[in-house]
């Protein structure tokens, strides 16, 4: 679930939008992130919380609605009867997702939930499954890999083919932020984590 804030034309691309600074190091990077992106993500974070049920919390997570009522940017391609289909597939599930003990058996879940359904890619699914979890209070403790993130993980070295990483494997300079906050700096800084020596 990623703080990208930026409302996008239709012909821009989904990815979080590169800072046009440079900086001089990993630490900078994070400073910047702490300063500029995570008080937004921690209120989303909330907002998922803060739903008066799962099955709400399901609704809106697939739906990927805002605390405003409209679509989540990350989402804003994908037509609105897709992400009615992923959110009854997902609701079918309920009984499964409530008993999930840890992120990753929900992300597992959400993966299996989204095969066969069109237009629902890997950002769609963390996106949800992170939501989800806000609700459920299970945050990730590795650093999922999608577009944008797959970018500024490669960036930092690791191959692009894995699924995730685990937090203790990243630079300490990232150890400041939670599993969740490094995929969306991944994202968010990807261009600028190339640039760094």
């Amino acid at each position: 679930m990623n703080s990208c804030i930026t409302r996008r034309r239709a012909d821009e691309s989904r990815d979080c939008p590169t800072p046009r600074r440079r900086f001089q190091d990993i630490d900078s990077i994070v400073d910047d992130y702490i300063a500029r992106y995570r008080p937004s993500a921690r209120q989303e974070v909330a907002y998922f919380r803060s739903r008066p049920d799962l099955r709400s919390a399901i609704r809106a997570a697939a739906l990927a609605l805002t605390k405003h009522g409209d679509k989540h940017e990350h989402q804003w391609r994908i037509p609105p009867a897709t992400l009615k289909t992923w959110r009854t597939a997902l609701a079918r599930h309920l009984s499964s997702i409530q008993p999930c003990k840890n992120f990753e058996a929900l992300m597992v879940l959400a993966e299996r939930t989204a095969k066969g359904i069109g237009g629902i890619g890997e950002l769609t699914i963390y996106d949800t499954a992170h939501r989800i979890g806000a609700y459920l209070r299970l945050a990730p403790e590795n650093v999922y890999l999608h577009a944008g993130t797959r970018q500024g993980a490669k960036a930092l070295g690791f191959k692009g083919s894995w699924a995730s990483i685990p937090r203790r494997e990243f630079p300490k300079a990232l150890s400041r932020l939670r599993a969740n906050e490094i995929e969306d700096c991944l994202c968010i800084y990807k261009n600028n984590l190339r640039s760094i020596p």
